[in-house]
């Protein structure tokens, strides 16, 4: 049966790729040069039993060209070929890349490859080494309208960018997330240069899950890391620092009867050595100021003392600790916070140091503000104390309060 007028191909455009020995229906016509078998009405099965092996084919006209349907389609000598129920194999027939591309009739066509129905779409496998995914102009990866997650796994490593790249952004409209509440290994973003997060709201690094979080690496052992908590990290852990402010005993008041004025200490080997030692009364009495600074963030405040017990024992020192604050046209009255337990239960004794905190922070009575002045006092607990009060020498108080970076 002869083909259509004006419609037979040349052989030599359809490479051979097998002969045919069975023709179930219609009529085959041998191309002999080159050994291809076509038929000329459409949609006829020939078996086809040489070249790659057994495979069925269905071969038609389409009305400007004859082309080959089914398992196997021939093209300019490259096959595709088709596995039932699993795999196209785009096989070309020599060696090199495999390209697929598209065209229509100005030679530019958008390709769209779409799963069937909400299946996966899946690029690589687990002998895959490389997913390249390039291009010149824009690459977008999820859309403005998508409402699902957009998530880039693997068991190794995922490299985005390369050593040639200039400028990398990752940017969405909603949350965006790398690692999951579930990874155990580690997320790594690395750069020679500056690696920037910007936002126009919040940036979030860490959660209630991570332990701790470090930025950037210390190749040198120069201790340049900085590591930040965890565990819900907020602006005002990042700005804020906790400063403290030292009295010795030269810089305070006592009340010069219970408790005398400072005087250098002559039991204690060594140094030369100003201390203040009080009676065991409760008018026992030191205090001590100071004008806050203007970065202080108005809050609580914490005291510690140091004392020496020349003494070999190792008995009970109890006092109690209790602040004001007053700014700018506010009287200082003889008005204080709750007073807050600083108790040594055992010194340590034979002129050994012992360093004795307040029991919990303190709030200063009065409205406190930065800038204020700050002043506290400490009394002697004649009830709560056994050791040796005349062999105890107090050295100085430390303060310490929360100030913002840089005040």
């Amino acid at each position: 049966m002869a083909s259509p007028v004006g419609a037979r191909p040349s052989n030599k455009s359809v490479p051979p790729y097998c002969t045919v020995s069975t023709l179930t229906s219609g009529t085959c016509v041998r191309e002999v040069e080159g050994a291809i078998a076509r038929i000329d009405d459409a949609a006829s099965a020939v078996t086809c039993v040489s070249g790659s092996g057994s495979s069925s084919h269905t071969c038609r006209y389409n009305g400007t060209s004859w082309i080959v349907t089914g398992d196997s389609l021939v093209l300019s000598g490259d096959l595709i070929l088709n596995t039932p129920d699993a795999t196209f194999d785009f096989t070309r027939n020599d060696a090199g890349v495999v390209t697929l591309t598209t065209s229509d009739n100005n030679a530019v066509a958008a390709m769209t490859i779409l799963p069937g129905g909400a299946e996966a779409f899946i690029l690589g496998g687990a002998t895959t080494t490389t997913l390249n995914l390039t291009n010149n102009g824009a690459m977008v990866l999820g859309a403005a309208a998508t409402t699902d997650s957009l998530a880039l796994e693997s068991a190794g490593a995922i490299t985005i960018g390369t050593s040639a790249a200039t400028t990398l952004n990752l940017t969405n409209t909603g949350a965006m997330v790398l690692g999951a509440a579930a990874t155990t290994d580690s997320v790594s973003v690395e750069s020679a240069g500056t690696i920037a997060l910007e936002a126009t709201g919040t940036i979030t690094i860490g959660d209630a899950s991570a332990t701790v979080i470090t930025l950037g690496t210390d190749d040198t052992g120069d201790g340049t890391d900085l590591v930040l908590p965890a565990n819900g990290v907020d602006s005002s852990e990042i700005n804020t620092i906790v400063q403290s402010y030292y009295w010795t005993a030269t810089d305070l008041s006592a009340d010069g009867t219970e408790c005398a004025d400072a005087a250098q200490e002559t039991t204690i080997a060594g140094p030369e050595l100003y201390v203040i030692v009080c009676t065991d009364s409760d008018d026992g009495l030191i205090g001590g100021s100071m004008v806050m600074p203007d970065g202080w963030d108005a809050g609580t405040v914490t005291f510690e003392y140091t004392t020496v017990q020349t003494g070999a024992e190792t008995l009970v020192v109890d006092g109690d600790m209790e602040v004001q604050c007053r700014g700018e046209g506010e009287a200082i009255v003889d008005t204080w916070s709750a007073e807050v337990a600083m108790l040594d239960a055992a010194q340590i004794g034979s002129s050994s140091t012992d360093t004795i905190q307040t029991a919990s922070a303190i709030t200063p009575d009065g409205t406190c503000a930065a800038g204020d002045l700050l002043i506290w006092q400490y009394s002697v607990d004649a009830t709560g104390t056994t050791a040796t009060v005349a062999t105890n020498n107090f050295l100085g108080f430390k303060m310490e309060y929360t100030s913002n970076v840089g005040d």
